[in-house]
């Protein structure tokens, strides 16, 4: 990273800085995969042609600003003006939703400065709250990335705290396959750093890469039917669970975890694996680590939403071992279906 992140400049010098650099992306033509984060191919990213109301092409260009009722674009031999009412409804959403991100990633910049004014300090809590407040802008703090990772290896910073960077690079990462990969690639990487801040608490590390969508999939079986948690990008997952050793209580609880990242996709596919899980953590004499990976298994049944005759048998079957719980997934089921 560059030394002048040890730097304390003014907040108004940070500011400008950063407002500038994302200025800068938004009105520059994206390059795929350029950088620590590849581009999402989102609506203001490169050149997009502009209709009018007939569905006549009339310019080609990329959105810089918008000014009561023009429209001021970018094109190839300079700058021209649109008439945002000429425009046909499909630009104009475009343009809205366009707008509304870009004031996001303005929003987002200055709370990264925030946190690179917070690291000078050398106090954990204060970056901590910086962390959470910049962690639900999503992909809209992208460009926070490398601070993120230069953070990851602060001595400073506790346990706690750590784990937040990393969640909070996962989350703030582009929606994309390639972004999918790099985390991944990046944990791996970085596995000496990372392993305790992912063991610490599997569950949370897992549901939040389970952002990824589809994308996520692949990881997230592997770790169900495995247990293992380190990223291994070269991996495939096998088609049904391994017979690993679940006297190894740190395999029962990852596979659990991963059980409850998948319930974020909310698919039937994830809602199988899910139950194979549990009936790998059900024994006529359970162990407490078998017991709290029963209770993240129904925990992710609740959480998928999806209900059929087999989930309707687990449920019958944990309901005199979890009654509280599987009290709850019921409910939570029952009120998804009448929705």
């Amino acid at each position: 990273m560059p030394s002048a992140l040890l730097i304390h400049p003014s907040r108004q010098a940070l500011t400008a800085l950063g407002l500038a650099l994302v200025l800068l992306a938004w009105t520059t033509a994206a390059t795929p995969h350029s950088g620590l984060f590849g581009q999402e191919g989102e609506p203001d990213s490169g050149q997009r042609e502009f209709r009018n109301a007939s569905g006549k092409a009339i310019a080609t260009g990329t959105l810089l600003e918008v000014e009561g009722n023009k429209v001021k674009i970018a094109t190839f031999n300079g700058t021209a003006e649109l008439r945002l009412s000429e425009l046909s409804a499909e630009d104009k959403t475009w343009i809205r939703e366009s707008l509304k991100r870009k004031k996001l990633e303005l929003e987002a910049d200055l709370v990264r400065v925030e946190l690179l004014e917070a690291n000078t300090t050398g106090k954990p809590h204060l970056v901590y709250k910086v962390l959470r407040k910049l962690r639900p802008y999503g992909s809209n703090a992208q460009l926070s990335g490398p601070l993120l990772l230069e953070l990851l290896k602060k001595d400073y910073l506790d346990l706690k705290t750590r784990q937040e960077v990393l969640l909070t690079y996962v989350d703030t990462a582009p929606l994309d396959a390639f972004n999918a990969e790099q985390v991944l690639a990046v944990v791996a990487r970085e596995w000496s750093t990372c392993a305790p801040l992912v063991s610490s608490d599997p569950v949370e590390f897992l549901k939040t890469y389970a952002r990824f969508g589809d994308w996520s999939t692949d990881y997230l079986t592997n770790v169900a039917y495995t247990g293992e948690i380190k990223p291994n990008p070269e991996a495939t997952p096998p088609p049904s669970p391994r017979n690993t050793d679940l006297v190894d209580e740190t395999l029962t609880r990852n596979r659990a975890a991963a059980a409850r990242g998948l319930a974020e996709l909310k698919s039937e596919r994830s809602l199988e694996i899910i139950l194979e899980i549990l009936a790998l953590v059900e024994s006529p004499s359970p162990k407490k680590s078998d017991l709290d990976a029963q209770k993240v298994c129904l925990e992710a049944l609740g959480a998928n939403g999806l209900t059929n005759d087999s989930v309707a048998a687990a449920l019958a079957r944990l309901e005199k071992v979890h009654p509280e719980l599987v009290a709850r997934v019921r409910e939570k089921l029952a009120a998804k279906s009448d929705q």
